[in-house]
């Protein structure tokens, strides 16, 4: 097993090492938990690869189509505009990578052409809403609890991290949820759920974080409604809750089935 470890800056001007598992045959990156990849250096399971060059990401504002304004945003937030033909160089010699694209679609720029995942949208769901078997969507549970049921779709993955603590099993009040689950997101932090999103931006299409509820429903709420807050709040971009072609029926069940 290999591990590759890079090193990333917090805005508040920390830092801390990123750990991730490197699949031998197809180089996928999975994060992992600095303890379990400690645990595995130190029993000599794994082999360690050191990267500590990736430290800027460019961002693209489309102002117009064909004539996009390019920034390297290092690690404190701190943007400095550069030309295309730069952020080229920086992206092929592997010293930054993309983060954003904002107002427009990337196919439309002129060459050369940069391929990146994350022009695509994150929406929320329940696991039932049909229009997930469209074949559209990347779909990852956000639940301690797996679907026992038939999807009739594939589920790419699971973000446990997102999935509320044990301790708030059994908190059926919004109010009293938010404040304890939005401290736990916090504590995991948004730079290790950014990374674990982006690999599934990776597969090309839209992700779909789901759990259970039909938040369709007068009054109904979910955990995945309270992390599009938490996600606004810490990013400034909005998480919609996808359409749902089904009728909404009215079964009112454990709240916290979604965990």
């Amino acid at each position: 097993m290999l591990i590759r470890v890079t090193y990333s800056y917090w805005k508040d001007g920390g830092g801390g090492d990123m750990y991730y598992k490197i699949d031998s045959e197809t180089g996928k990156q999975t994060i992992l938990k600095n303890e379990v990849a400690r645990e595995l250096i130190a029993t000599e399971q794994a082999e360690v690869q050191v990267d500590y060059k990736s430290l800027n990401t460019i961002k693209f504002v489309l102002l117009e189509e064909s004539n996009p304004k390019v920034y390297r945003v290092d690690n404190f937030g701190n943007e400095l505009e550069i030309s295309l033909d730069v952020a080229n160089k920086l992206i092929n010699e592997g010293r930054a990578t993309i983060t954003d694209i904002v107002l427009g679609k990337y196919e439309d720029l002129s060459e050369p052409r940069i391929e990146t995942k994350l022009s695509l949208k994150i929406y929320t769901s329940r696991f039932q809403n049909p229009a997930l078997k469209s074949g559209k969507y990347t779909v990852v549970g956000i639940v301690r609890g797996l679907p026992r049921f038939q999807l009739g779709y594939e589920r790419a993955g699971n973000i446990i991290d997102i999935a509320p603590p044990r301790e708030l099993f059994n908190v059926y009040d919004r109010e009293q949820f938010t404040e304890p689950y939005m401290a736990h997101l916090d504590r995991i932090g948004l730079e290790r759920i950014s990374a674990q999103l982006q690999q599934y931006f990776e597969l090309g299409k839209d992700v779909v974080l789901c759990c259970y509820e039909d938040v369709r429903e007068p009054n109904e709420w979910c955990h995945r409604l309270v992390f599009a807050e938490w996600w606004l709040k810490n990013t400034g971009k909005k998480i919609e809750e996808l359409p749902n072609p089904a009728p909404v029926k009215s079964t009112k069940k454990h709240k916290m089935m979604s965990l």
